[in-house]
């Protein structure tokens, strides 16, 4: 994600969830790569995902709230 490689880094995140599914962090980041590609209904698809398994995740709440508004 840093290097924005945002393709590549969804396939990681993607393999992440497989392994985890209730990982709140590999959704919540896999949801920043799409929003940094524009993809906003995948990126907030993303978000809620984050925020089921971890209704604390405030970044998810954040960044979710700015794909909504965008």
């Amino acid at each position: 994600y840093e290097l924005k490689r945002y393709t590549e880094s969804i396939d990681c995140y993607n393999r992440a969830i497989e392994i985890d599914p209730e990982s709140s962090k590999a959704n919540f980041n896999k949801g920043l790569c799409l929003f940094a590609l524009n993809r906003l209904t995948e990126a907030i698809e993303s978000y809620n995902k984050a925020i089921q398994i971890n209704p604390n995740n405030s970044e998810a709440n954040f960044y979710k709230g700015l794909a909504l508004s965008t």
